[in-house]
């Protein structure tokens, strides 16, 4: 199975040697995992419009559909001008997934003025939209198809090692499991579809149908029932206890435990020590 560690690393690894946006999505389209998380500024910016993200989602299906059609990778401009590329991802033979890279301009002035035309039409925001672009990498033709062939290298690596499949029967006991090992740590929903190798409604339809509650629902008791056994047995200070059950901070845990319990966690660690 194609570890968590492993997959983030290789994203992180293509993100900062290019620039750009690097996912890989089943074949479905639905995303699985992506470097960095969230999109670009400009990206981000511009879909604040349904319209421009339903073109842009649009374009992403498309292309990985011509992907699926010809079995090689694909190269084009998104629908406002910034460079995309897709790969298939075979195992087998068969075809698992894609891998994406993208959100990157053209390194002319002509292109970089087309794509504002193409932004403006959706926003209001002109000149966030003018900074938002300045951040975005810039790529001649030569350097973004150097770059796609080693997205390509890449993706025989992925497809190698990792198994991207339809989740079993038994996903939410396995989604349980690993919660409860890495409990202190911070488990996002991207995180969890990338070690589970499965889209996000996937994964958050399946536990609930499954487990009868919703993840952030397990997450948050089984984090406060592990903060009761702390307060109970030991007498670390409240903010140690919050990070080692895998809260951001003694703030946000108080007011968790306390709509749980009914008592602070101070409260609670003396009533519960007072019996013993």
């Amino acid at each position: 199975m194609f570890t968590l560690p492993a997959i983030a690393e290789l994203l992180q690894d293509l993100h900062k040697t290019s620039g750009l946006h690097i996912s890989i999505h089943d074949t479905d389209f639905h995303q699985l995992v992506s470097c960095p998380e969230n999109l670009s500024r400009f990206c981000a910016l511009v879909q604040k419009n349904p319209k421009a993200k339903a073109r842009c989602l649009a374009a992403d299906r498309e292309a990985m559909e011509k992907v699926c059609d010809t079995g090689k990778m694909y190269l084009y401009k998104c629908r406002f001008g910034l460079w995309e590329a897709a790969c298939p991802l075979y195992r087998n033979g068969i075809l698992v997934g894609y891998l994406m890279m993208g959100q990157g301009k053209d390194c002319t002035c002509a292109s970089e003025q087309q794509i504002l035309s193409a932004a403006f039409r959706y926003t209001d925001e002109q000149e966030e939209v003018k900074t938002c672009l300045a951040e975005l990498p810039a790529l001649s033709e030569e350097t973004i198809t150097a770059f796609s062939h080693i997205m390509t290298i890449c993706a025989e690596h992925v497809a190698y090692l990792s198994s991207i499949h339809v989740p079993s029967e038994d996903l939410a006991d396995s989604i349980k499991e690993y919660i409860d090992k890495n409990i202190e740590k911070k488990l996002t929903i991207s995180h969890l579809c990338a070690v589970f190798h499965c889209s996000k409604s996937t994964l958050m339809n399946h536990f609930r149908k499954n487990a009868g509650m919703t993840l952030g629902e397990y997450l948050t008791e089984r984090r406060v029932e592990m903060a009761k056994g702390l307060l109970r047995h030991r007498d670390e200070p409240i903010g140690v206890v919050a990070r080692r059950c895998g809260f951001p901070d003694q703030g946000y845990f108080s007011k968790v435990f306390v709509a749980k319990t009914g008592y602070s966690p101070t409260a609670y660690r003396q009533i519960k020590q007072e019996r013993k």
